[in-house]
């Protein structure tokens, strides 16, 4: 899909809307995406430590959290990954807290990687602004090809005197002013480009889309109102514990949640034959590890199936499940396999088994962890 940017009688607008043309890594994406948030701020001069640290910050969540892999060997990857290992900052933290916190944040490892990427993004982002020259014309230190960058007319941006990450990028005034009044529209452009990106390098993770910033907290309200409704009327297991839900087990491990037996944040998605109700306890200490393949998802199986079975048989519950359905069941092959007709416990099991395995590989694939350290209960 092209997206045509809005015109300018100033600018060549047409040579902005190359530069993620061919793009191979995402620095330029990130670069870019940071320069709007400054422009956002009223910021017209930036250093490049502002800009690599929000390119961290913009990174953090959906490599950390998501698994997403940014290039084949990405520095901001890297850089992001290592942050997160010796500060122990979450993922789910505010990113502008993660940003404030990086702009203080240098160690020696931190400032070679951060080194790499500064000896190269600030200047090919301008590539497509050079009508005559290509930036293998320039010299190659960063201090005199700034001399003959700022020689160039019509770039996006103009450089101030080179001090390594002090360094600051000047916004050229029609460029500040186009930015600025299109704000909205190049944000969403950029985030177009940034989904096809990570999609060509990420084929076999779902939802990229949702994966761009930190979701909105999810309620589950219709998951909650079936399983609430079940488990006062029948004895229903845990698929990890084995604990019956009531109000013994209730105390012991705290109140009823919903789970995503695949973790959210590889799945992107509330699907019913995801979800299973476990105690808060238990939500908490499997957090974004895989249960068990074989064992627990056998017994989410057994539970589900009781649980429809029981819908079945009681007019109330039946109305909670097709409101759950109705909300959470978006997958027309599964809702045809699995939800169309009364099926026997195997039938549902071999089938849940067929939708989820897929999925669970290319999760361990991407990096999700076994769950292991299993709370004793």
């Amino acid at each position: 899909m092209m997206m045509n940017l809005p015109q300018s009688p100033q600018l060549n607008i047409n040579d902005l809307q190359r530069i993620f043309d061919k793009t191979t890594e995402c620095y330029k994406l990130f670069w870019f995406r940071a320069i709007l948030s400054r422009v956002g701020d009223g910021k017209q001069r930036m250093t490049y430590n502002e800009l690599l640290c929000r390119m961290m910050a913009d990174a953090y969540y959906m490599v950390n959290e998501y698994h997403l892999n940014l290039g084949p060997n990405d520095s901001l990857e890297k850089i992001v990954k290592i942050v997160f290992e010796q500060t122990g900052v979450k993922s789910s933290e505010n990113t502008d807290k993660i940003y404030n916190m990086l702009l203080d944040y240098n160690t020696k490892e931190i400032a070679r990687l951060k080194g790499a990427l500064i000896n190269y993004v600030p200047y090919h982002l301008q590539s497509c602004f050079l009508h005559d020259k290509t930036l293998a014309e320039f010299p190659a230190g960063s201090a005199k090809k700034i001399n003959e960058l700022n020689q160039q007319e019509r770039l996006l941006y103009y450089y101030g005197e080179y001090m390594r990450y002090r360094t600051e990028i000047i916004i050229q005034d029609d460029w500040f002013a186009y930015l600025s009044e299109n704000s909205e529209i190049l944000e969403g452009w950029v985030q177009y480009k940034l989904i096809d990106y990570l999609q060509r390098r990420n084929p076999t993770i779902p939802g990229i889309p949702n994966k761009i910033s930190a979701p909105e907290k999810r309620k589950l309200e219709e998951a909650n109102r079936f399983w609430r409704a079940v488990v006062d009327r029948a004895e229903i297991t845990d698929c990890y514990t084995g604990k019956v839900f009531n109000k013994d087990s209730f105390e012991q491990l705290g109140q009823l949640e919903i789970d995503h037996f695949i973790p959210w944040s590889f799945i992107a998605s509330d699907e019913i034959w995801n979800l299973t109700p476990t105690f808060k306890q238990v939500n908490i200490n499997k957090s974004n590890d895989l249960p068990d393949m074989d064992i627990d998802l056998k017994k989410m199986a057994h539970q589900h199936h009781i649980a429809f079975g029981i819908a079945e048989e009681n007019s109330e519950i039946r109305k909670l499940l097709d409101k759950f359905l109705n909300k959470n069941l978006n997958d027309s092959a599964a809702r045809l396999d699995l939800y169309s007709r009364k099926l026997s416990e195997k039938e549902y099991s071999d089938g849940i088994f067929k939708i989820i395995e897929p999925l669970y590989m290319s999760a361990q694939n991407v990096g999700f962890k076994k769950w292991t350290k299993r709370l004793e209960a």
